[in-house]
Formats: structure tokens, sequence, C-alpha cells
């Protein structure tokens, strides 16, 4: 079977066999995620293999981060990966809310001048834009202080050994900003 994304994206065919890849084009982006469901297994400290847990972090707040029409970050790229990890053949996921960042976890990364320009300048309507490709509307915020959140609880998940490995499904993405700009 295949999934219809948008309109504007092509049918991607999927099939689910143990070391399929689901790919879908997301806004000219390639997101493949690899499943392994029936067979992964890793040892454990016994020698005894069990199955491998995947934590899936996702937050209904991605969807209101609104970007202006014809923005490369839109709420479609979102829709597609739910649409994808919400069928049977991503059901063994283990899915988690994202939480809400910590202000200590945010200040590992950014000034705290940083963090405080960017909660005055979320818009409680229309849009903001901090610079020339980054904008902010007013479920800005908390989508990104969820898809920090999550970052943070998946690493922590996977050090503390809850989890073997996690997928955060959120945005906007962050992997551009600097400690003291937004990018």
């Amino acid at each position: 079977p295949g999934y219809e994304f948008a309109n504007e994206y092509p049918t991607n065919q999927f099939q689910p066999d143990e070391f399929s890849i689901l790919q879908g084009l997301c806004c000219g982006f390639d997101v493949g995620l690899r499943w392994h469901r029936r067979s992964i297994a890793v040892r454990d400290g016994s020698g005894y293999k069990r199955a491998m847990t995947t934590l899936l972090f996702t937050h209904e707040a991605s969807m209101r981060h609104v970007t202006p029409q014809g923005h490369p970050e839109r709420i479609d790229r979102i829709r597609a990966i739910t649409q994808i990890l919400g069928s049977a053949s991503f059901a063994d996921l283990a899915r988690r809310d994202a939480p809400l960042v910590r202000d200590e976890d945010i200040l590992r990364a950014h000034t705290y001048e940083h963090l405080e320009r960017i909660r005055a300048v979320a818009p409680v309507e229309g849009f903001e834009y901090i610079d020339p490709d980054t904008v902010m509307s007013p479920g800005t915020l908390e989508a990104a202080l969820r898809a920090a959140g999550a970052a943070t609880a998946a690493v922590d998940a996977v050090f503390q050994g809850v989890a073997d490995n996690a997928f955060c499904a959120l945005r906007p993405p962050g992997h551009h900003a600097e400690s003291r700009r937004a990018m």
C-alpha cells in the first residue's frame, strides 16, 4: 500500500518486511526510517536477547507552530511523518508525549538573554520574524519548548536504559540555532 502525504507529495511505497526503509519526500528532504520490527534484538548483561525498545516522542503542539505560506518548514512535514508512524507497522513503538523542556536544559546550549528574548517576542497573534528565515506564530513557543523537551527526555531515556533508542517527531527544528540567536 502507498501513503498519500499532501497533494504536492508523491505516493511512496512501504513494504513492511524486516529491513524495510520507509521514505517520504517532505518539502524536498528525504526522510528515511529503518524499521526492523520482528527481529531487532539486543543482548542484555546475561547474554539473552530482548526486543529493542524505541521511544517515539510527539506532541500536538507541533501542529500549532504555523509558518507563512511557502515557508519550507511547514506543518505538512510533521503530518506526513505522523501519518506513517500511526500505521500498524509502527504499533510497537513506545509512544510518549513530549514534555516541556526545563530552563536548566535550555541554558546548557543557549544564553539566558537569548531564552528571555525568544519568550518576549513570542506573538499572541500573527507572525514575528526573528530573522529572514525564522518566524514565530502564537503556537511556536510551546512547540519549541516541547521539541527541546523531547530531545532531552529522549537522551535521558536512552542513557538511563529506559529505551535503546528514540525518535522525536516534533517541530520546529532548532538544529541551526546558536547559543545567542535563533536561525
